[in-house]
């Protein structure tokens, strides 16, 4: 399972990709908007997590033009976000995420979050891994 961690914050996406690279996925990681897309259009990967507050170009933003590119359309989402202010997270699932934490969050809840909407993506009898 590879998953691409998409944060401008450094010590954020290495957190990410350590903690996620101990439980056994392969790891891509991206800084911005811009080059997430490009990264997704790339690597295909299983699941992508994307910080919301991109500079630049928003979480919103990419997930949209994600959904939007029939190469990217069907990789799950999992937005990470700081503490929201009203309508933020309607907005997240309105440009097509499939889910939403709020930083701070349980780096356990992360990855069961992650591996379930993998294996939700697969659909039914799909094979593991």
């Amino acid at each position: 399972m590879n998953v691409l961690v998409v944060d401008d914050d450094h010590a954020i996406r290495r957190l990410l990709e350590v903690k996620l690279v101990s439980e056994g996925f392969e790891v891509v990681t991206a800084e911005s908007g811009r080059e997430a897309l490009l990264a997704a259009l790339d690597r295909r990967p299983d699941l992508i997590l994307l910080d919301g507050m991109l500079p630049g170009m928003p979480g919103n933003q990419v997930a949209r033009a994600l959904r939007e590119n029939p190469a990217t359309s069907g990789i799950p989402i999992l937005t990470l976000s700081a503490p929201h202010t009203g309508g933020q997270v309607e907005q997240a699932y309105a440009s097509g995420v499939d889910d939403y934490l709020t930083k701070p969050f349980s780096l356990s809840d992360l990855i069961g979050r992650a591996r379930a909407l993998i294996v939700k993506s697969r659909g039914p009898g799909a094979p593991p891994g």
